[in-house]
C-alpha cells in the first residue's frame, strides 16, 4: 500500500539530505580547484619576482659595463660595435645611468684630437 505521512517525511527528508550532500562535495571540489589555481598563480608571482630581480642585477652589470667603455673615451657607436648591441640601446643605458650628456661623441672626439 501508500505509506504514511509519516515515513513520506522522513523520505522527503532523507532525499533533501542526500541532494544537499551532493550539491555540498561539487561546491568543495570546485573550491578545491580554486584554491589549487590561486595557489600556482601566486608560486608563479613568486617565481617572477624572483628571476625579475635577477634580470635587473643583470641588467645593471650590463649598463656598469657600458658606462665604462664610455668613460674609458669610447664612442657610443664604438661601444654599440663592439658588444653587438644598437647603438640606441648604449644611449638608454647611458641615460638610465644618469650620464647623458649633452655633449655628442661627435663633438667629444673633436675635442680629443685637438
Amino acid at each position: 500500500m501508500g505509506k504514511t505521512k509519516s515515513s513520506r517525511a522522513v523520505s522527503a527528508r532523507e532525499r533533501a539530505r542526500q541532494a544537499r550532500l551532493r550539491i555540498d562535495a561539487e561546491r568543495e571540489e570546485r573550491d578545491r580547484k580554486i584554491e589549487e589555481t590561486a595557489a600556482a598563480y601566486f608560486t608563479a608571482a613568486d617565481e617572477h619576482a624572483e628571476v625579475t630581480a635577477q634580470l635587473e642585477a643583470i641588467e645593471s652589470r650590463m649598463r656598469d659595463a657600458v658606462i665604462q667603455l664610455l668613460d674609458l673615451g669610447e664612442t657610443k657607436n664604438r661601444v654599440a660595435a663592439l658588444l653587438g648591441i644598437e647603438t640606441r640601446d648604449v644611449r638608454r643605458m647611458r641615460t638610465e645611468h644618469g650620464q647623458a650628456s649633452t655633449i655628442t661623441d661627435d663633438e667629444r672626439r673633436d675635442a680629443v684630437a685637438s
